[in-house]
């Protein structure tokens, strides 16, 4: 759960938003403990007074860690809530990147496994590891209308493998690396097994 420090953080950037309507939403990476949760489906939090959805950006397995980041109803439309899962058999699931139907989210060069997504314009918050599940926010506009002409939210991508971004926590295991997307960057898939992420721009940051 985000701390009091993080609360006045993000109350004192809405109480800003009018001087900054011209600039995208600005979080910066987060710097509290993760969200733990020992349990294989790993949710971020669900805020249903305000339906604020969390966004996961890092996950470590073998210590329950999810990295969470809030992402305000009031900057994006909500279109759907869906879960992408396995199909009958344990097929793969149907949402698999790179996917050549959507050429502007490929990411040059990328030799590896293909991975399980949450589809473009969708992004991912909870998983369930063993049951390669996951649960997708999908997005419409930007809010308001027209802030930001021309620009797409999770239209930036990028692959964060192995070695990749790391994030350190203090607690409750001083200094433990989770692997976690760049800031503003939030998972839209991943590849569990090859330890890969596939990241897309959905914050601006603090420079």
């Amino acid at each position: 759960m985000p701390s009091i420090r993080s609360l006045l953080a993000l109350a004192a950037a809405l109480c800003l938003a009018p001087a900054l309507a011209a600039a995208l939403p600005t979080i910066p990476m987060p710097d509290e403990d993760p969200y733990a949760t020992m349990r294989d489906w790993r949710p971020c939090p669900f805020n249903a007074n305000s339906e604020d959805y969390y966004a996961v950006m890092g996950i470590r397995y073998d210590t329950g860690y999810t990295i969470c980041i809030p992402v305000q109803s009031s900057w994006f439309e909500v279109k759907n809530v869906f879960v992408s899962a396995p199909r009958e058999g344990g097929k793969l699931p149907l949402r698999q990147w790179p996917d050549p139907t959507y050429d502007h989210l490929l990411v040059p060069g990328y030799s590896g496994p293909s991975m399980h997504w949450c589809g473009p314009n969708a992004y991912m918050t909870a998983y369930d590891v063993p049951d390669n599940t996951f649960t997708c926010v999908e997005i419409g506009e930007e809010l308001p209308a027209g802030r930001n002409p021309g620009w797409q939210p999770l239209s930036e991508i990028y692959v964060d493998g192995p070695g990749g971004t790391q994030a350190p926590y203090p607690v409750p295991a001083a200094g433990t690396s989770t692997h976690v997307c760049r800031d503003g960057y939030v998972l839209i898939g991943m590849h569990h097994d090859a330890n890969i992420f596939l990241c897309g721009l959905l914050l601006s940051v603090d420079p």
